[in-house]
């Protein structure tokens, strides 16, 4: 018996999607929500496809069906960065150093899966990444929730 990642759902090898680096199981709903591998980036092939190219195939679209008001085209790439952002608590100012998945970048910004509710308008900075060479402070500038446990983000670099 095999299980999905991200719901838990008991699901059959044959209604599953697999990712070709990590070997870990999405059922359908959440392979079709969430199209590269929350852990390292890879496209979860289906039905035992292998592909483990990063990067998708699928268009790139707007989520919140917004018209495109993009300063420079993105260009898809997946690869795993991690970013801070400081928490003030009390007057004790706490950093929280995070993991996420990007989806895609252009020269203005990125989007991004992680498993942190982030808030528009929230400042952010990009520490490490393949694809940056310096850190970047980032603007969150919008926010929706994928599923339970997955949230996609557009970072505008500040």
């Amino acid at each position: 018996m095999i299980s999905c990642y991200l719901c838990s759902t008991i699901i059959k090898e044959k209604d599953s999607a697999t990712c070709p680096r990590c070997g870990i199981y999405f059922c359908n709903q959440c392979v079709s929500t969430v199209d590269i591998c929350v852990l390292c980036g890879s496209n979860p092939t289906r039905q035992g496809i292998l592909d483990g190219s990063p990067g998708g195939t699928s268009g790139l679209s707007n989520p919140l069906g917004k018209s495109d008001k993009r300063q420079s085209p993105r260009k898809r790439i997946n690869t795993t960065i991690e970013y801070y952002y400081t928490v003030t608590n009390g007057g004790a100012r706490n950093i929280k150093v995070i993991k996420a998945v990007t989806k895609d970048i252009s020269t203005h910004g990125l989007c991004i899966y992680t498993m942190i509710p982030l808030a528009e308008g929230q400042k952010l900075e990009v520490l490490k990444s393949d694809i940056l060479s310096l850190r970047r402070p980032a603007v969150v500038r919008w926010v929706k929730r994928v599923d339970e446990h997955i949230y996609r983000a557009g970072l505008m670099f500040a």
